[in-house]
């Protein structure tokens, strides 16, 4: 008879320590899923703020490009009209510098007074797009001053 009740108290310590053991994995479970979550936002954060500061380097970047800008001597950080319009004949060789950074669309407007709209890369169009613009001088070049007008670069990139 002894026996007999020791072999269920054996068993029910047994069952007792896989109760707790099984317990104990799903608290590391739920604890697991929480951090990963956490760290997942985190990641997301991240980058969105990476692609921001991508597509606003990207503004910077056309603005000072020697392709379009105004020649020495001139407005500092300014585009030339006529560059730019030279530029649109073989802006396709551009493209892989613009799709790699997530951008969607890059496009240089005349905004005062209305004039034209250059698009300088339509690429993959996303569900959820984020734009960027900074104003700028467009400038052209007549005899031996410049006539500026009012730009603006927009830069829409990937949002996340």
């Amino acid at each position: 008879m002894n026996k007999k009740r020791g072999n269920k108290k054996a068993q029910f310590k047994i069952q007792q320590m896989a109760f707790m053991l099984v317990a104990v994995i799903v608290l590391f479970g739920f604890v697991l899923i929480f951090f990963t979550r956490f760290q997942l936002g985190t990641i997301e954060k991240s980058a969105s703020e990476i692609r921001r500061e991508q597509a606003i380097n990207m503004l910077h970047n056309i603005a000072a490009m020697p392709e379009l800008r105004c020649s020495s001597g001139s407005e500092i950080n300014c585009i030339d009209k006529a560059k730019l319009q030279g530029f649109m004949k073989v802006k396709s060789n551009y493209y892989p510098v613009w799709k790699n950074a997530f951008i969607s669309k890059v496009k240089i407007e005349q905004f005062y007074p209305q004039g034209q709209e250059y698009i300088l890369y339509t690429g993959t169009s996303y569900e959820s797009t984020i734009s960027y613009s900074t104003y700028i001088p467009l400038c052209e070049q007549e005899m031996y001053d410049f006539n500026c007008t009012i730009g603006k670069i927009t830069v829409s990139s990937k949002a996340i």
